[in-house]
């Protein structure tokens, strides 16, 4: 970690995840959102359950995890939601597993900022990660280490 990590970074950083999805090309999803694809999760459960995207996981046969101690481990869909975007994959394999538990989203206030951090990029995919921006482009993304913290506001 690096110098001056904010503590709530250090805290939640172990659980983030990068998810690596391969789906068959005769799949439907396979034609909008490609074959192979790649995002980022939270392990929310000791148990070895995380969340994240619905869209990453549809029409999914292989599901990889990379967790920040390097190691690659299988992961099993456990179900989604498309109405809300979410979904929940089980970690396969011997744990321990570092978790972060889920927050209480009623006790944040309209136009508050909340922090959000994922992986820059999973290693297993191999595809070329960009320096992203905030809307308007006025200041780089800061970066913590192989993490992005990207900052949004509740509405």
């Amino acid at each position: 970690m690096e110098a001056g990590t904010p503590a709530y970074v250090e805290r939640v950083q172990p659980a983030v995840i990068g998810i690596g999805v391969r789906v068959p090309l005769d799949r439907p999803s396979a034609l909008t959102l490609g074959p192979v694809r790649s995002e980022s999760g939270v392990i929310f459960d000791p148990a070895g359950y995380a969340l994240t995207v619905s869209y990453v996981l549809s029409d999914a046969e292989i599901i990889q995890v990379v967790l920040r101690d390097g190691r690659v481990v299988p992961g099993k869909l456990v179900g989604v939601d498309l109405e809300h975007g979410l979904g929940v994959l089980k970690l396969e394999g011997e744990g321990p597993w570092p978790f972060a538990p889920l927050g209480d989203s009623p006790r944040f206030s309209r136009e508050e900022v909340v922090l959000t951090a994922r992986p820059r990029m999973p290693r297993f995919i191999g595809a070329r990660c960009e320096r992203e921006q905030p809307r308007g482009g006025r200041e780089p993304t800061p970066f913590l280490g192989n993490l992005v913290i990207t900052y949004g506001v509740v509405f």
